[in-house]
């Protein structure tokens, strides 16, 4: 007879509760799994993929918190800088830029989940236009929010990703190639241009990929 060790059975059961807690509640309608935080930063500008926002004082970001507000860049923010108000600043994490990639398979679309909002990279009103705006709405598990995200090109050994919406067939672009902070992010016609690639940084397991 095949014995288990209570440890492992433990530790099985608490893995699972962990993942079932990190993925959004449409998961009947995807299989997901995986959900690390990432960072996603741009090739072209190297700045990071952030929710749409106002600045307040001292560099504070008042983020729009509605269905359908945009997705667009800005520089990579450190964990202490203000990317939002709390009591100690020096304990916050920017989770407006941390993005929780859930697999659907080992080589399947991914849904990019906002750890601050709980929203996810979306195409604004599903549609198949070339430059449509990305936006945050609430995870549905449509096509409109899966991903397809494929390795372009190796910079310095780290691997750069081309992000090609399952619904469009356009890929998530940095508008006009812009390297200024909040630029919009849009999709575009997929050209493996230096604005549609993207570094996936692994947030808890350190490493570049998803």
């Amino acid at each position: 007879m095949r014995r288990y060790s209570l440890v492992a059975v433990v530790t099985t059961f608490v893995l699972g509760l962990a993942v079932a807690a990190a993925v959004p509640s449409h998961a009947n309608a995807v299989n997901y799994f995986g959900g690390e935080d990432h960072t996603l930063t741009a090739l072209h500008s190297g700045k990071c993929l952030d929710r749409e926002y106002s600045l307040w004082l001292r560099g504070v970001k008042i983020f729009n918190p509605n269905d359908g507000a945009g997705v667009v860049q800005s520089a990579c923010a450190d964990a202490g800088t203000p990317a939002k108000i709390c009591i100690n600043p020096s304990g916050c994490a920017p989770t407006n830029q941390y993005w929780q990639v859930l697999l659907t398979g080992l080589t399947g679309p991914i849904t990019l989940r906002n750890a601050q909002s709980g929203k996810c990279a979306d195409v604004a009103g599903s549609s198949i236009q070339n430059y449509a705006n990305i936006v945050q709405m609430p995870c549905a598990g449509t096509q409109s929010q899966l991903w397809d995200a494929h390795v372009v090109r190796y910079v310095n050994g780290i691997p750069y990703y081309a992000l090609e919406n399952f619904h469009s067939g356009l890929c998530l672009e940095v508008a006009w190639s812009s390297n200024a902070d909040a630029a919009a992010v849009v999709q575009g016609i997929c050209i493996e241009s230096d604005n549609q690639l993207w570094d996936l940084y692994n947030i808890p397991f350190n490493y570049h990929g998803k």
